[in-house]
């Protein structure tokens, strides 16, 4: 079985399958430390679900706030429709006042542009070796083929040689054979 997120081969210890889409994955790879997998491997096998519909918002209608809609305050209905972010500038980030849902300024997590371009260096390397590696693979068949089509070549042109001979041979006959029966 592959893992969805890598792409590699998954063992069966440290496999875990989605509930809902029976996608695989490396616990690993979901950031999953290997005492918490060993810990709660019964709970992860009965009640796991993939991000894929872990990260599924409900759409129905709500007051409350939420990350993307902030709670504006005290502010007028009119400033909240004419809210835009068009003013603001490219380096520059929302005010730091925002309460978000409840109450507490929510961790985002950042990334330097270094670990970025770092992690996007490792998951190119690693499209790039299993490109390499399926691409030397096909490249071995064809190989294979071609010399496997040569060998037939050959001896189709030594049947071909050989039943050209025996043809030719009978033909001979056959006009002896026919000359003679013409002489009797």
């Amino acid at each position: 079985m592959k893992c969805s997120a890598c792409e590699h081969s998954v063992d069966r210890n440290e496999l875990l399958r989605c509930i809902l889409c029976k996608g695989t994955y490396h616990y690993m790879c979901l950031n999953i430390t290997s005492e918490k997998f060993m810990g709660n491997y019964q709970k992860f096998k009965r009640s796991w679900k993939c991000p894929t519909y872990t990260n599924v918002t409900k759409r129905r209608s709500r007051n409350e706030d939420t990350p993307v809609k902030v709670n504006c305050g005290d502010s007028s209905p009119s400033e909240v429709i004419n809210m835009s972010s068009d003013n603001m500038k490219a380096n520059e980030l929302p005010p730091s006042d925002i309460v978000h849902r409840g109450g507490k300024k929510q961790n985002t997590s950042t990334f330097s542009l270094e670990e970025l371009g770092k992690l996007l260096d490792y998951k190119l390397d690693t499209k790039l070796q299993n490109t390499c590696h399926s691409l030397a693979s096909e490249i071995e068949i064809k190989q294979e083929f071609n010399e496997v089509l040569m060998k037939l070549k050959s001896e189709f042109l030594k049947i071909t040689e050989s039943l050209t001979g025996e043809i030719c041979d009978l033909k001979k006959r056959n006009k002896y054979t026919s000359r003679k029966s013409s002489n009797i």
